[in-house]
């Protein structure tokens, strides 16, 4: 088998996890998982930083040598009537590449935010100087 998934429903367990991974609500894999959960109404967070704290994540799933975690997926379901946002994507050209990985130029990844821009204001309660440090602080905040 190529991998495993552990469920986590130990409340204790989940607070360890929130700390060891900074309370960090991201990461990019599992996407078939959750886009599965989505068409059952399931919502999902993805936490990046279970890798970075392996030692610590080893000791607490009871891992053994040479299995680590790849990804943290939490999941569960919206409360009722939640207003559930979806978000306006990027362009496909700037993030979809044919056969080989183009690293964007400066001017293109300008191009790529420009619509995001327009919704940072400099004077905004968070201190961000940039529409990403506003966009991430207005979430997690």
């Amino acid at each position: 088998m190529l991998y495993f998934i552990i469920v986590i429903k130990d409340p204790q367990t989940k607070q360890k996890l929130g700390k060891s991974c900074d309370n960090q609500p991201f990461m990019a894999a599992a996407q078939n998982a959750v886009i599965a959960a989505e068409s059952l109404g399931i919502g999902s967070c993805y936490i990046g930083d279970i890798i970075e704290h392996y030692a610590y994540h080893k000791d607490l799933f009871q891992l053994p040598d040479y299995v680590f975690p790849l990804a943290l997926l939490c999941l569960g379901y919206y409360k009722p009537n939640y207003p559930r946002v979806h978000r306006k994507r990027f362009a496909k050209t700037p993030v979809v590449f044919s056969e080989t990985y183009h690293c964007l130029t400066f001017t293109e990844y300008q191009e790529m935010f420009a619509e995001h821009e327009k919704t940072y204001a400099p004077t905004n309660p968070y201190g961000a100087d940039n529409y990403a440090k506003w966009h991430v602080l207005s979430e997690w905040l």
